[in-house]
């Protein structure tokens, strides 16, 4: 080998190990710990609840000890472990802080409790108020359709409406599929409704099918 390829040589062999001691040097230091954001974690970043609702949070990491505090106890509360109560209608801030000085805030927006209450029956041709009575005609056929009492009820119930039954059978019939009243025979009768999921609401349409 000759003296200019001995230099070349050379020189590509120092090239070769500066750049795998570059390489090895940031691989060594790893990335720049100061960079590394810290942050607090929940298991539910905010909250919407409807009173008496209760719900657990669960915050991380898990190797550290946390307190809790509620903004307004009058609308949520919240237990040392982390487990929400909604009291009343109203927004208050939850706030979990770690023993190594992080803290999180979650939003809790508690809506008052609306219970289901009634049933409204109403044609669903007309529109008009089947509620209170019906008076039909022999032969004569009605559409129905039905509503909750009230319309912005949450409780956690399915408003399911079924016919129970009527009355006196032989005047009306009420196929529960279509919901289609149908009136055969001339008299009176009361038609009662409920809902399945919820029993105690009903409602008795008194009926009168005449000539």
């Amino acid at each position: 080998m000759n003296s200019k390829n001995i230099i070349k040589h050379f020189l590509l062999q120092t090239i070769v190990f500066v750049i795998a001691v570059v390489i090895f040097s940031n691989c060594a230091e790893g990335p720049d710990r100061d960079l590394i954001e810290r942050r607090l974690f929940v298991t539910h970043p905010a909250l919407d609840l409807i009173e008496g609702d209760e719900v657990q949070i669960i915050a991380s990491p898990t190797n550290h000890t946390f307190s809790w505090s509620s903004s307004n106890e009058a609308i949520a509360t919240v237990s040392p472990t982390g487990l929400v109560t909604a009291i009343a209608d109203g927004i208050a801030v939850i706030t979990v802080r770690s023993s190594n000085g992080l803290s999180r805030e979650i939003t809790v927006n508690v809506l008052r409790y609306v219970a289901l209450n009634g049933i409204e029956a109403f044609n669903s041709t007309t529109l008009a108020n089947l509620t209170q009575a019906i008076t039909m005609t022999a032969g004569q056929s009605i559409n129905m359709e039905f509503a909750p009492l009230p319309r912005n009820f949450n409780e956690d119930v399915d408003f399911n409406v079924i016919f129970v039954g009527a009355s006196v059978p032989g005047i009306i019939q009420y196929d529960g599929e279509d919901n289609v009243l149908t009136a055969l025979n001339v008299g009176n009768t009361n038609l009662t409704f409920r809902v399945v999921d919820k029993t105690a609401v009903t409602l008795v349409i008194p009926v009168t099918v005449t000539n």
